[in-house]
C-alpha cells in the first residue's frame, strides 16, 4: 500500500522518525486491523513495539514482548502496583520516553487526539500540558530518538483533532493520510470475498459493487457480505442502506450520500443543458478524458425550474457517486469544531472520487465570514475555496451548486476555475412545457395517450410562465381528481387548471439575475439573448 511505502521511505531516509497516521484508521489489512498490522510489521523488522492509549495504558501483542520491554527499560516493580505498567499519561509517557532513547523502539499511540487534543491551552489541565510537551519533544529529538533507530506513530481519525503545535512543521511530525480504498483495491477485495462460500443470492456484479461501495473501507464491505448472508441476499438496497448508516454515523448531516434514481428520461425540456452535461461531464468521465471536465457548475434561476433534479440526473447518467454537502451543518459552537468538520467532509469527498458533490441553496449555506464568529466562517469559506480550485481534483470531484440568488454569492467563489460554467434554469417555453407534461404524466401514470394534440396544446398555453415544479403539481392534482371523482382525463385536467395557481414568487427578478450572472450566451435562450445583445 502506498501509505505504508511512504512511511517506510521517510523513516529509512531519515526524513522523520515521528508520524501521524490519519483518516481511514479503522480499516483492515490482510485480515488485521491497522494497529495490529503495524505492530507485526515493525516487530518483524526487529523493533520492540509498545502500544499506548489513555484507557488501557501501555500494552503489547504478546506477553514475551512485554517482558522484553521491561528488561529494555530496566523496569522496577512498584511496591503498591507490583509489576503492572502505569496507565496515566503522567507516568506512562516518561517510561516510553526512556524506552525510545534506549534505541530500536517503536511506540504506537492510539487515539492520540485524546492525549493532545486541539484545544485552547488555557482550558487544558497541567498533566495534559506536560503530555503535549512530551509529544512535541519526541518529534523534535532527532539526535536522541531519531538517530538511535526508534520511531513514534500517532494514530487519529481526524488530523485536525491533533493539537496544532504537533501538526506544525516545527514539530517534525510527518502526517500520512491512510486513504479509503480506491476502486482497484475495492475490486480486489470484493473478488477475494467472492471466493468464500457465502450463503446468499445476488444479481450484483463486481463492477456494480465496486461503484456503489465507494466511500466505504474494506471492513465495511466485509460487513455488508456478512449481513447479506444473514438475510440471504446481497442487494442494491442492502448496500445502500449500510452505506447511508456509515455516512450518517461519520458525518451526520454534513455530507449525505444520494443514490440517484432519475436520469434524463425524467426531465422534460432543457435539451441544451442536458447536452452540455453530456459533452462535458458524462461522456468525458466515462472515457477518462478529464481535461474538459469543469471544476464546478453553478445552476441558477427561479425555484422549481429543475436545478436539483438535473444534478441528480447527471450523476445517474454518468454512473458517478453523488454526495450532498451541507455547509450550514458544518458550523459548531465549539472552538475548532467547524474547521474539523469541514476538513473531515472534504477528506470524505476525496475518498468518494469520482464523485459529484451537490450544494443546494449555496447562497444561504456558504458565505464569507461575518463579524462576531472569531474568523471561523472565513476559515471554513477559505478552505472550501482552496479545495474547489485545486486542479488535481479535476475530473475526480465535480461540484454542482444551485441558487436562486447568484447575486448574493461571493465573487471569488463564482470565478472560473471554481465554477467554470453558470447555467440559468428559467421558466420553460412552450416546447419545454410540452416535454414536462409528457414526462410528468408518464411518471404519475396519468393517461396522456388519451389526450388529443389540441387539448395538450391548450394545457401548454394555459401554463405560460409556470415552472416545471408547478406543472408537476398540476399533473398530480389532475390524477387525484380523476381517481377520486371517477371523471375522465380531460375533465380532471380542466378542473385541476381551475384549482391550481402558479405561486412561485419573484420569478421575473430571479430570471433577470440568473441571466445577468451568466457569462456564456450559449446557455441563454434566444428570446433573452436578443435583449442582452441590444
Amino acid at each position: 500500500m502506498k501509505w505504508i511505502e511512504d512511511l517506510k521511505a521517510k523513516y529509512t531516509s531519515g526524513v522523520s522518525h515521528a508520524f501521524i497516521l490519519h483518516l481511514n484508521i479503522s480499516d483492515t489489512i490482510g485480515g488485521m486491523d491497522i494497529k495490529s498490522y503495524l505492530d507485526a510489521m515493525l516487530t518483524k523488522s526487529g523493533k520492540l513495539v509498545a502500544r499506548y492509549n489513555r484507557a488501557d495504558g501501555v500494552n503489547f501483542s504478546l506477553p514475551s514482548i512485554e517482558q522484553a520491554f521491561k528488561k529494555h527499560i530496566e523496569f522496577q516493580p512498584d511496591p503498591l502496583s507490583g509489576d503492572k505498567l502505569p496507565v496515566s499519561p503522567g507516568q506512562a509517557l516518561p517510561m516510553l520516553t526512556k524506552a525510545l532513547n534506549k534505541g530500536n523502539m517503536a511506540v504506537i499511540i492510539d487515539h492520540a487526539d485524546t492525549l493532545i487534543p486541539d484545544a485552547d491551552m488555557a482550558m487544558v489541565i497541567p498533566e495534559d500540558r506536560q503530555t503535549l510537551v512530551t509529544m512535541r519533544e519526541w518529534g523534535q529529538d532527532i539526535k536522541g530518538i531519531g538517530e538511535k533507530g526508534s520511531l513514534v506513530i500517532l494514530i487519529t481519525s481526524n488530523l485536525s483533532d491533533i493539537h496544532a503545535s504537533v501538526r506544525a512543521a516545527s514539530s517534525r511530525y510527518e502526517a500520512i493520510r491512510i486513504p479509503y480504498p480506491d476502486s482497484e483495491s475495492r475490486e480486489k477485495f470484493i473478488q477475494s470475498l467472492r471466493q468464500r462460500e457465502w450463503k446468499f443470492n445476488t444479481d450484483l456484479d463486481d463492477k456494480t459493487l465496486v461503484r456503489i461501495t465507494a466511500g466505504l473501507n474494506l471492513l465495511h464491505i466485509e460487513d455488508i457480505f456478512l449481513r447479506a448472508e444473514q438475510v440471504g441476499a446481497l442487494t442494491w438496497e442492502l448496500v445502500s442502506e449500510r452505506k447511508r448508516e456509515v455516512m450518517t454515523s461519520e458525518f451526520a448531516d454534513i455530507l449525505q450520500m444520494m443514490e440517484p434514481k432519475w436520469g434524463y428520461e425524467n426531465i422534460g425540456g432543457l435539451e441544451n443543458v442536458k447536452e452540455f452535461f453530456k459533452k462535458n461531464i458524462i461522456e468525458p468521465m466515462k472515457a477518462g478524458n478529464y481535461g474538459r471536465v469543469p471544476m464546478g457548475v453553478l445552476l441558477t434561476g427561479p425555484a422549481g425550474t429543475g436545478k436539483t433534479i438535473m444534478a441528480e440526473a447527471v450523476a445517474k447518467e454518468s454512473g458517478l457517486n453523488m454526495a450532498i454537502l451541507n455547509p450550514a451543518k458544518i458550523f459548531s459552537k465549539w472552538v475548532g469544531e467547524s474547521e474539523r468538520n469541514m476538513e473531515k467532509a472534504l477528506e470524505a469527498v476525496k475518498s468518494l472520487a469520482p464523485v459529484i458533490v451537490f450544494i443546494d441553496e449555496i447562497d444561504q449555506s456558504l458565505r464569507r465570514g461575518e463579524s462576531g464568529d472569531s474568523g471561523v466562517s472565513n476559515r471554513v469559506f477559505k478552505r472550501l475555496m482552496e479545495f474547489t480550485s485545486d486542479t488535481s481534483h479535476r475530473g475526480q470531484v465535480v461540484f454542482l451548486a444551485a441558487t436562486n440568488r447568484p447575486d448574493l454569492l461571493d465573487a471569488a467563489l463564482k470565478r472560473p476555475g471554481r465554477f467554470d460554467a453558470k447555467i440559468p434554469f428559467l421558466t420553460p417555453d412552450g416546447e419545454d412545457r410540452m416535454g414536462i407534461f409528457i414526462v410528468m404524466t408518464r411518471k404519475y401514470d396519468f393517461p396522456f395517450r388519451m389526450i388529443t394534440a389540441e387539448q395538450a396544446d391548450s394545457w401548454v398555453d394555459k401554463t405560460e410562465g409556470w415552472t416545471g415544479a408547478e406543472i408537476e403539481r398540476l399533473v398530480i392534482k389532475a390524477k387525484a381528481l380523476m381517481d377520486d371523482r371517477k371523471i375522465n382525463v380531460q375533465s380532471a385536467m380542466s378542473l385541476a387548471l381551475d384549482y391550481i395557481r402558479n405561486k412561485t414568487q419573484d420569478i421575473a427578478f430571479m430570471t433577470k439575475i440568473a441571466i445577468d450572472d451568466c457569462d456564456d450566451l450559449e446557455f441563454i435562450p434566444e428570446k433573452y439573448r436578443k435583449e442582452i445583445t441590444k
